[in-house]
């Protein structure tokens, strides 16, 4: 059975352009080059592609005429001449020998276009089959990935393993050789099969203004650089009006989305949430907006009726507005993996801390219930803050292609500076004893926790009076001054305050996509 690939009309710098959406069966290779083709304004305006531009008019294109559009284009030059001698040559690299006639040539080539689906990457920037790459070559674009070994930062790794493929380093691995530890090494600290190297690689290789196919992740992007920015395009038709996504970091963390103008975009999600905090942080009384705390936390939203996760019908992140409960907990070995990786990945700059938090409900007077935490350093038994910690809104988004939900929450965190406040609280009605490892990113923008809890409450079903229960948190809190200096000003620049969003939601969701990896290699969800 064929498969078929569905088109997408973008804008782009005004024009209105049909793309190429992959099939989740294939890796992409030729729609990523069909993309690069059609967007590419050297190639678009030239006769040789119109047999391109007439297929991708259709809602779906079939595989094999896509095969047949790229074939009859890979066999002639930009003048209309059949490139009879490197054609040939290239052919004849892999095993497919030119007979004369252009027909037989698209024949020929169309054969060979499925074959560039598999590639092998080497981890010094070139492919282990240089002539599929000679194929891409035909075309007048290069294939590059930026999954590559540095030589000054890792001398010896680099030495061992820098001409191997991923293929070749897999082996390595299956047959317990003597460089299964180097390699190891090298896939821990570059699981996004991207590294600062790699990066580097990239933004030489792509030249202003041109075009070039990525290969990472197991798949083809369709790669730009505009005004010395990378840029990848986006294939997913859930996302209308987004074209563009960059490419600025090995973690993904800061990217933005970009429109066909190249002007920075958001998706009906991040818009969503952008307006949620905006709106929250304005209900909040003035005095006490300084005293805000903004945290995501992970965990799975389960329906209250069907004790079920909640399910939508939707692929995509989505705020859920119904009734639903969600525990901030993640599975034990994921948790402990995601320690490891974080260790690795900050070389060990985390920040370890071990406190005891008592939550007292007191009563003053005629005045509300007032729940306050006493906060004492298990070390030093010093009591480091007295708060009151009030709740002020939740917004749950459900991930449906990651293992775990988010749950976006606003709180004040106000200090309580009376002495002997707690002085007749007999007793706390829980305890939490937290033992954390906090990552600092970025400049401070977010803090990464991660954190053991053993909580104990007062319980009198069973023996002891208290019930214990033990959770895996891992939660992501925003820099609050930061936020709040860009939504103060939002009504002049709202760039400031919607930057400050996307980061949030970027490291958030880097985050759960390393955790569902972990997740699903571990066999859990």
């Amino acid at each position: 059975m064929s498969i078929s690939f569905a088109t997408k009309s973008i804008i782009l710098k005004g024009q209105p352009v049909k793309i190429i959406l992959p099939n989740a069966k294939s890796p992409g290779a030729l729609a990523a080059l069909a993309n690069t083709l059609l967007l590419n304004p050297n190639q678009t305006g030239n006769d040789r592609i119109k047999k391109l531009l007439k297929l991708v008019q259709r809602n779906y294109v079939i595989e094999r005429d896509l095969e047949q559009a790229l074939a009859s284009i890979g066999s002639k030059c930009s003048d209309g001449e059949i490139l009879v001698d490197e054609l040939g040559k290239k052919l004849a690299e892999i095993n497919i020998h030119n007979s004369h006639g252009a027909n037989s040539r698209v024949r020929q080539l169309a054969q060979v276009l499925p074959s560039l689906n598999d590639v092998d990457p080497v981890f010094d920037g070139t492919f282990k089959d240089a002539s599929k790459t000679d194929i891409f070559h035909l075309y007048g674009v290069n294939l590059l990935h930026g999954w590559i070994i540095d030589s000054k930062e890792h001398p010896q790794t680099y030495e061992k393993i820098s001409k191997l493929s991923y293929k070749e380093a897999q082996n390595e691995i299956k047959s317990k050789g003597s460089m299964t530890n180097h390699i190891n090494c090298f896939f821990d600290r570059s699981d996004t099969q991207l590294t600062e190297k790699g990066l580097e690689h990239l933004r030489t290789s792509v030249k202003e203004g041109s075009f070039a196919i990525l290969f990472r992740y197991d798949r083809f992007y369709t790669l730009h650089k505009e005004k010395g920015e990378l840029l990848y395009l986006v294939v997913d038709k859930d996302l209308p009006g987004v074209v563009w996504h960059s490419l600025r970091s090995v973690d993904g963390v800061n990217d933005t989305f970009y429109s066909g103008d190249f002007k920075a975009v958001d998706d009906e999600l991040t818009k969503n949430v952008q307006d949620w905090i905006d709106t929250t942080i304005a209900s909040v009384y003035e005095p006490y907006r300084s005293k805000i705390e903004v945290e995501m936390k992970y965990g799975i939203m389960i329906d209250p009726k069907t004790k079920k996760r909640v399910t939508l019908p939707t692929s995509i992140p989505t705020i859920y507005r119904g009734r639903v409960k969600m525990k901030p907990n993640v599975d034990k070995e994921v948790f402990q993996e995601f320690k490891e990786y974080m260790k690795f990945a900050y070389e060990g700059r985390g920040i370890s801390s071990a406190t005891q938090d008592s939550l007292y409900r007191v009563n003053i007077g005629f005045q509300k219930t007032r729940f306050l935490r006493k906060s004492i350093d298990l070390q030093t038994r010093a009591v480091e803050e007295i708060i009151e910690k009030k709740p002020v809104a939740s917004l749950f988004i459900h991930r449906p292609k990651d293992s775990y939900d988010m749950k976006l929450s606003i709180n004040l965190e106000l200090p309580i500076v009376k002495k002997g406040i707690l002085k007749n609280c007999k007793r706390p009605i829980n305890i939490r004893q937290k033992h954390r490892i906090s990552y600092f990113k970025d400049h401070s923008d977010c803090r990464i926790d991660i954190t053991d809890v053993q909580r104990k409450t007062n319980d009198t079903r069973v023996d002891n009076g208290e019930k214990v229960e033990t959770t895996r948190e891992i939660e992501v809190e925003m820099f609050a001054p930061d936020l709040l200096l860009g939504w103060e000003v939002k009504n002049e620049e709202s760039f400031l305050f919607n930057q400050f969003v996307r980061i949030l939601l970027n490291t958030t969701s880097t985050i759960n996509e390393e955790l569902s990896y972990l997740s699903k290699n571990l066999g859990n969800q």
